[in-house]
C-alpha cells in the first residue's frame, strides 16, 4: 500500500511536470491530483526537490539497464565507449524534455544530499572504468592511470550532455563532439606515431537509431 502511494505520487508528479515547468509545480498541485493530504506527501519526500530527484534516480535505473545491455553486445572496446557515451547524453535530453528541467538546475537542488549525488558519480565512473580495463587487457587501450581517465572521461561526457540541453544541439552536433572527443583521447593532442593510428586506428560509425529523438531542434550546431 505505502509503495503505491509513493508510486502514484512520482506517476502524478511527471505528468505535471509535462505539462508545466517543475519549477512551477506546487506541491498542492501534486497531494491534489494524488488525492492525498500534504503529511501524506512529506511521509513519503522530504521536499519537492527530494521527488525531483527520486524522479531523476528512477529515470537513470530505467535507462541505465537498457544502455549496459546495449554496449555489452559491442565486441570493439572503442565502439563500446563511444555507444556509452552517447546513450548516456540521449538519457540525460530525454530526461530533461520530459521534466522541462536543465541538467545544472538537478545539479543545484539544495536538498539532495551530497552522498546521493556521489554515489551516482561513482556508478557512472565505475562503468566507464570497466570498459576502460576492458580495453586495457585486450591491448587496444595504453592507460597509467585507470581511476583518473575514468574520471576525465565522466567529467567530459557532463559537460557534452551539459551542453546539448542547454544549446538544444542535435543529434549530428552531438555526433560531432564525441567524435572529437573520442579522437584526442585515443590519439592525444599530440598525436600517435603511425604505427599505433595503423594499430589502433578508430572509424567514426555514424548511428541513425537515435537521430529521431531530435528531430523537433531546428539546427545542427
Amino acid at each position: 500500500m505505502k509503495q503505491q502511494t509513493r508510486d502514484r505520487i512520482l506517476d502524478v508528479a511527471l505528468q505535471l511536470c509535462q505539462k508545466q515547468s517543475f519549477w512551477s509545480l506546487k506541491i498542492d498541485d501534486i497531494v491534489k491530483h494524488s488525492h492525498i493530504s500534504r503529511a501524506t506527501f512529506y511521509n513519503y519526500f522530504k521536499s519537492k526537490d527530494d521527488l525531483i530527484f527520486t524522479l531523476f534516480e528512477n529515470e537513470l535505473e530505467r535507462t541505465q539497464q537498457d544502455i549496459l545491455s546495449a554496449i555489452n553486445e559491442e565486441n570493439d572496446v572503442r565502439e563500446k565507449l563511444k555507444n556509452y557515451l552517447r546513450r548516456t547524453i540521449i538519457s540525460m535530453i530525454e530526461f530533461a524534455l520530459t521534466l522541462n528541467i536543465h541538467i545544472e538546475e538537478i545539479q543545484v537542488l539544495p536538498s539532495i544530499p551530497k552522498k546521493k549525488m556521489d554515489a551516482k558519480m561513482e556508478k557512472d565512473i565505475r562503468i566507464v572504468g570497466d570498459i576502460l580495463k576492458q580495453g586495457a587487457d585486450s591491448g587496444d587501450f595504453f592507460i597509467d592511470d585507470l581511476d583518473m581517465t575514468a574520471h576525465l572521461i565522466w567529467v567530459i561526457l557532463t559537460e557534452i550532455g551539459r551542453n546539448a540541453i542547454l544549446e538544444s544541439r542535435g543529434a549530428e552536433r552531438i555526433e560531432r563532439d564525441i567524435d572529437a572527443f573520442l579522437k584526442v583521447l585515443f590519439f592525444g593532442i599530440t598525436g600517435a606515431s603511425n604505427e599505433r593510428k595503423k594499430q589502433h586506428q578508430y572509424h567514426p560509425q555514424a548511428d541513425s537509431r537515435e537521430t529521431h529523438l531530435y528531430d523537433h531542434d531546428s539546427g545542427t550546431d
